[in-house]
């Protein structure tokens, strides 16, 4: 999903209730009702999505969920996939900035001058 945001710049509650129906990988796009807008749109789907599309094998049933484990979620509120989204990345900084101290750490002293 945070692919999909990325290369598409949708809102996660309106990814988080795309199904594959709404896929046409063929013509490369998909479409949805956008949440704020009330307003049908189409998106062109980048080639490195289109590729994570292909490798998920869609299903039979066209109307199931792209994401299953995050279809029922809100997108906003505290258990929605914003929160979920912002706890990720606060996550994801704690870990680089680590990583950067630990490589600090182990650079060699500087000569006193």
């Amino acid at each position: 999903m945070i692919l999909a945001g990325y290369f598409t710049g949708a809102r996660l509650g309106n990814l988080g209730r795309l199904k594959w129906e709404n896929i046409d990988l063929v013509e490369r796009s998909f479409a949805f009702v956008q949440d704020k807008t009330d307003v049908k749109i189409k998106v062109p789907i980048h080639p490195e999505l289109l590729e994570y599309f292909h490798a998920l094998k869609m299903p039979a049933d066209r109307g199931k969920p792209i994401f299953p484990s995050l279809c029922h979620l809100p997108g906003p509120g505290h258990n929605g996939l914003s929160m979920r989204f912002k706890c990720l990345t606060a996550i994801t900084k704690f870990q680089i900035i680590r990583q950067a101290l630990d490589k600090v750490s182990r650079l060699p002293e500087l000569p006193e001058k």
